[in-house]
């Protein structure tokens, strides 16, 4: 691919070749259109049994005095956050 093709693709401009340049390193166009490895610490055992937990209530019981589970109702019940609650529903297309 050209570079001005690539720049307008990229939407860098005309104006920046040395971000694409920068960019593309190593990084052939296959490569930009696959999803790369992410850094961070990787998925325990221990978070895949909270995920079965979290959807193994959601579908199975109900909170006292409430018909459904929030987020921050089910977060407390667990001693996790609604954050990762709400990632987990939606994950399973609980949402």
């Amino acid at each position: 691919m050209q570079q001005s093709r690539l720049n307008t693709w990229l939407s860098f401009g005309s104006a920046s070749p040395s971000k694409v340049a920068q960019f593309s390193v190593g990084v052939n166009i296959d490569g930009l259109m696959e999803d790369a490895t992410r850094p961070g610490r990787p998925r325990t055992a221990r978070a895949a049994l909270n995920v079965q937990e979290i959807v193994r209530i959601t579908l199975e019981e109900t909170p006292k005095g409430a018909t459904h589970w929030s987020t921050c109702t089910l977060a407390a019940h667990l001693g996790t956050n609604a954050t990762a609650v709400a990632r987990i529903w939606r994950a399973h297309g609980l949402t």
